[in-house]
C-alpha cells in the first residue's frame, strides 16, 4: 500500500510538471527524486555585417549550441545570432540571458566571435553565417552541431557532443569532433583533408574524378569503400588503407577510435 501511495504521488508531480512547464528530474542517494521546474524563456536576436577581403578569416568559438555557415554570392560576411536562455521564470530568463555575452574581434583581415555565458546554465547561442566562398573558416563548437556549406577557403573545425557535417567544400579541410560523426561531402580536392573522431564515424563522399592520396586508421570498427578505384592499394586489414587516386594529390588522412569509416566515390 505504501508503495502504490508513493508512485501515484510522483505521478502526480510528473503530470503537474509537464502540465507547468519543461521539467528535469533527478535521483539522489537513497532513491529520493528531486524537480527542477523550467518555465520561463528569454531570446534575443541581432544581426552583423562586416566587410573583409576575399582571403579574410571567420572565427566562431561556441560554447552550446549550433553554428551554421555557408558561402553566398555577397561581398559582405553577414552573422545573424540567436541567444536563448530557459529558468524557472520569464524573469529568471531574462536575467540570464543578459548574462551571455558574444565577445567581438575585429582586425582587417579578421573577425572573431566568442560566446561567453555562465557554465551549468541552461543557455544556447546559434550562429548563422553568410560570407563569400573564399573565406576561411574556423569553428570551435560544444553540445550542438557545426554545418558549413560550399566554402573554398580553409576550413578547420573542432567539435565536442555533436557533428561536424560540411558539404560541397573545394578547398582543405581539417575536422576533429568527440562524441559525434564527421560527414563531409567534397566538391574538389584542393587541399589536404584531415578527418578524425572519437566515438564516432567518419563519412567522405569523394569525386570518383579527384586525384588524392588516402590514407584511413580505424581502432575499433571497419573501413569501407564504394565507386573508387585506387592504385597501389595497402590494406593489411580492415582497419587500415592506403592508397592513391588517379596518380595521388592532396593528402586525404582519415582516423576514428570507436566508428566505422566509409569512403564513397560520388
Amino acid at each position: 500500500m505504501s508503495t502504490t501511495v508513493r508512485l501515484v504521488t510522483v505521478a502526480g508531480l510528473l503530470t503537474a510538471g509537464l502540465a507547468a512547464g519543461a521539467c528535469d528530474v533527478s535521483v539522489g542517494d537513497g532513491g529520493n527524486l528531486s524537480f527542477d521546474l523550467v518555465a520561463g524563456v528569454a531570446e534575443s536576436e541581432d544581426r552583423r555585417s562586416y566587410t573583409l577581403p576575399p582571403n579574410g578569416e571567420i572565427v566562431i568559438e561556441n560554447g552550446g549550441g549550433s553554428v551554421d555557415i555557408a558561402a553566398w554570392t555577397e561581398s559582405t560576411v553577414e552573422v545573424t545570432i540567436t541567444r536563448q536562455a530557459k529558468a524557472r521564470t520569464d524573469e529568471a530568463a531574462a536575467a540570464l540571458l543578459a548574462q551571455v555575452e558574444i565577445l567581438e574581434e575585429i582586425a582587417p583581415q579578421r573577425i572573431s566571435l566568442t560566446t561567453s555565458a555562465p557554465r551549468g546554465q541552461s543557455v544556447q547561442v546559434r550562429y548563422v553565417v553568410r560570407a563569400p566562398a573564399s573565406m576561411a573558416t574556423t569553428v570551435k563548437n560544444q553540445n550542438g552541431n557545426t554545418e558549413i556549406t560550399g566554402m573554398t577557403g580553409a576550413v578547420r573545425a573542432t567539435q565536442s557532443n555533436g557533428r561536424i557535417q560540411a558539404t560541397g567544400i573545394e578547398g582543405p579541410i581539417q575536422a576533429t569532433v568527440v562524441n559525434g560523426p564527421v560527414l563531409l561531402d567534397l566538391a574538389r580536392v584542393g587541399g589536404d583533408v584531415s578527418l578524425a573522431t572519437v566515438n564516432g564515424p567518419v563519412r567522405i563522399s569523394i569525386p570518383s574524378t579527384a586525384s588524392a592520396s588516402l590514407s584511413a586508421t580505424v581502432v575499433n570498427g571497419r573501413i569501407t569503400t564504394t565507386g573508387l578505384s585506387f592504385e597501389d592499394l595497402n590494406q593489411p586489414s580492415g582497419r587500415e588503407m592506403s592508397g592513391l587516386l588517379h596518380g595521388g594529390g592532396p593528402r586525404i588522412t582519415l582516423e576514428t577510435t570507436n566508428g566505422p569509416i566509409v569512403i564513397t566515390g560520388q
